[in-house]
């Protein structure tokens, strides 16, 4: 028995199950410095690094239901939300996210960092098609409902609110 052999082995079955319990924080690289941010299932979009590596700018806001790369294009389908801090009677924020049922639709050049969005599905299917992605469909990968009723529930309750 090689106690040295056995930590090893020991080791490297902990880092695995460390890389494995990791997966889905870290941002997800699309090209062209842009990335998918999933780390938090309830708030994912798309950003692109600035040129200083430090910085970002948030390309797609919250939530982006469906993505695809292809041939340096961008194709997004996001819902539609929004998110705010309310605080409560003792000055302590909760974040309260609006989901709604609207759709929009994003086309992004990665290359030459061409931007079109917010569009509808009409002006987005033109320009999908003038692209020759004719045969790409985005399909929402999360179940999201519209939960304005329960929103503005909460948002009544709030003593102060701060708009991300």
């Amino acid at each position: 028995m090689n106690i040295c052999s056995d930590m090893k082995k020991i080791f490297s079955v902990m880092f695995v199950f460390f890389l494995a319990s990791c997966q889905g924080y870290e941002s997800i690289p699309l090209g062209n410095d842009y990335y998918l941010s999933d780390s938090d299932r309830n708030h994912i979009y798309i950003y692109k690094k600035m040129d200083d590596k430090e910085g970002f700018n948030i390309v797609v806001e919250q939530h982006v239901l469906d993505f695809q790369v292809i041939r340096g294009y961008l194709l997004v389908l996001r819902g539609v939300a929004s998110s705010l801090d309310c605080y409560d009677q003792n000055n302590i924020p909760t974040i309260i996210t609006h989901y709604s049922d609207k759709r929009e639709y994003w086309v992004i050049n990665m290359k030459v960092g061409n931007i079109k969005g917010p569009l509808d599905k009409p002006n987005y299917l033109h320009i999908k098609n003038e692209l020759g992605f004719g045969n790409v469909e985005l399909k929402s990968k999360y179940h999201i409902q519209s939960n304005t009723k329960s929103f503005n529930k909460l948002i009544s309750e709030c003593s102060k609110i701060k708009w991300h």
